[in-house]
């Protein structure tokens, strides 16, 4: 399970106070320690630091002291906010990773099922329902996945907290899988469904790509099978009774790609029905000679920044360039001085063929039928981590694995299968110059910002008008939410007017994230500050000019940028400087 933001914040404050607890606390057994509890139940604390401590408790408490966080969370005048999402990220890991339930009414966790609950602690609680199973939490939530007013986030967790109920949850997930409202909740309950029954969601999952309409999103259909032991296989064989179009069938091919798949049965189906030849031939010594000729001589440098930064190629999801993107492949930063044409053609070609250790897959096959493929995020006896092709953290117990084997890349083959012959070229010469000292690709010293996040959906009180402060800190949402979109500048670091807009002229909000390591001034500078207004930690820079100095505490820090393209033509480009002076120390944050 992902540690929530709110504890990896306090963590840092709460260092000096945790490592003295560590060594305390061990002597007190499966217990979390009397110098835990008297702290969580003393007050003195103050919330900001609850979390940690929480986390701490969470890890090696009793039923007993999960039980005080489940009176916690259901008491009236209990947590709330941050402390409330810790303490449910606390329940949900005893469950998960140790099989433990909090004494108490656990019946009582419908209270935060109510839709007035903020959508994080809304969804968590109905995981839990789903984990403890207790009975009477079933027509709740029968309640929640049938009512078409439920966001899609929640139903999902309703429905797959519903699988874990019998025949009762069974009815409700079929009914759905088969005529959902949305093919959003159809996807849901197809998945949920995937748990109970393979052969018959399998059914349904080809019967709603058969239906799919045009640029619809297939990968979480596709994710509930790739995820489980035979699912390739079965989605593969009742694809046989349907006809899919080219274009759903390669939307399909793109979203397995995406996270690292190339199953043959199911990669065979697809390529059949969109016309693709899924067979690899390797090529011979002199077919790669010809193509590294091609690449010095027809390669195009700019041309293939644009094949890598493509989204149906998901380069960027597992690697990373100037620190922005994923980490679960090689930074890329600085790949060209280092490696020679004829290496960076097999390695796009063939994936598997030079796979160091670090970046080799594990694949796990749990006690309840799930594959999880990932590479080695972190280990102990009790449990493995394994990261994801989404980048995402996956905690199993190690009691649940059956099965656990080696596998290659988490690179898929078939990448190459929708670029052209010149697209490839063209992305070997980029990849080539990364890196190369004196070029505009070279490893950059410069603090820019290279990783934005773009607000699909803005609430129609940003759209209409610029809005208040009060406004803007009441209706953004909030950053782990799926309302933020990841996007990420170019390697000169200018993130392109077109990839913020998307052709539309409606203004764009982005967002950056500031590390700042000690506390002080720090600068940013805008290349253009025309059609720009900015935001602060919530706070709005009434005058813009191209150069702006705030005080900023450590910790992590927020920029929120309003793009106006009805004014603006130029690419987005922000660069921190360290006015005279300061002493702060500041960077970009990276990542996906």
């Amino acid at each position: 399970m992902p540690v929530s933001p709110v504890v990896m914040r306090t963590r840092r404050r709460l260092f000096p106070l945790l490592i003295v607890l560590s060594l305390v606390t061990p002597a007190f057994g499966q217990g979390a320690g009397d110098a835990l509890m008297r702290l969580l139940k003393g007050g003195k604390l103050p919330p900001e630091r609850l979390p940690a401590v929480i986390e701490m408790v969470s890890k090696r408490g009793d039923a007993t002291e999960l039980g005080y966080f489940f009176e916690q969370l259901t008491n009236e005048n209990g947590w709330t906010g941050d402390v409330a999402a810790a303490a449910l990220d606390g329940l949900v890991e005893a469950a998960e990773n140790r099989k433990l339930k909090p004494e108490g009414d656990l019946s009582k966790i419908a209270t935060l099922f109510d839709a007035k609950q903020p959508a994080a602690v809304r969804n968590q609680a109905i995981h839990l329902a789903g984990l403890w199973r207790a009975p009477e939490l079933a027509e709740p939530l029968q309640v929640i996945a049938k009512a078409e007013k439920t966001a899609p986030e929640t139903r999902s967790a309703t429905l797959v907290a519903l699988a874990n109920f019998g025949e009762d949850g069974r009815k409700t997930i079929e009914s759905l899988a088969a005529s959902g409202d949305s093919s959003e909740v159809r996807a849901a309950a197809i998945s949920a469904l995937a748990g109970l029954d393979l052969a018959a969601a399998a059914k349904y999952a080809a019967q709603a790509l058969a239906a799919a309409k045009p640029k619809e999103d297939p990968s979480a259909l596709l994710g509930a099978f790739l995820t489980r032991q035979g699912g390739p296989d079965s989605l593969a064989a009742a694809l046989a009774d349907v006809t899919l179009s080219p274009e759903s069938a390669k939307a399909a091919l793109r979203s397995m790609y995406a996270v690292g798949r190339s199953d043959g049965s199911l990669s065979a189906a697809l390529g059949k029905a969109a016309g693709i030849a899924m067979e690899d031939k390797p090529l011979t010594p002199e077919e790669v000679s010809k193509l590294v000729a091609a690449v010095q001589s027809e390669g195009d440098v700019e041309r293939g920044e644009l094949v890598f930064r493509r989204r149906d190629l998901s380069c960027l999801n597992c690697h990373a360039v100037s620190g922005a993107g994923g980490n679960i492949g090689p930074d890329l930063s600085a790949i060209g001085p280092s490696n020679p044409l004829d290496y960076l053609v097999a390695s796009i070609l063939d994936p598997d063929a030079a796979v160091k250790e670090h970046f080799a897959t594990q694949i796990v096959i749990t006690s309840d039928g799930l594959v999880v493929t990932g590479i080695v995020a972190d280990e102990n006896d009790a449990r493995l981590i394994l990261r994801t092709a989404e980048g995402t953290d996956r905690s199993i117990p190690k009691a649940d694995i059956e099965e656990r084997e080696k596998g290659g890349s988490l690179m898929p083959k078939g990448l190459v299968k929708f670029m052209t012959r010149q697209e490839f070229v063209d992305l070997v010469r980029f990849l080539a110059e990364l890196g190369k000292p004196g070029t505009p690709y070279a490893v950059r010293s410069q603090p820019i910002v290279q990783r934005w996040r773009l607000l699909v959906d803005p609430p129609a009180s940003f759209e209409d008008s610029l809005p208040d402060e009060a406004t803007f800190r009441d209706e953004l949402p909030p950053i782990a939410a799926s309302d933020w979109q990841p996007l990420y500048s170019r390697v000169d670091g200018n993130l392109p007017l077109s990839d913020i807009t998307a052709g539309e002229d409606r203004p764009r909000y982005l967002l950056a994230e500031i590390d700042v390591r000690s506390s002080g001034a720090v600068g940013l500078k805008f290349d253009d500050a025309g059609g720009l207004d900015v935001w602060v930690n919530g706070d709005h820079i009434d005058t813009l000019s191209r150069q702006l100095a705030t005080e900023f505490p450590e910790g992590r820090q927020t920029i929120v940028v309003r793009v106006d393209p009805e004014m603006r033509t130029a690419p987005l480009k922000v660069e921190l400087f360290r006015p005279e002076g300061s002493s702060a120390v500041a960077v970009p944050a990276g990542g996906i």
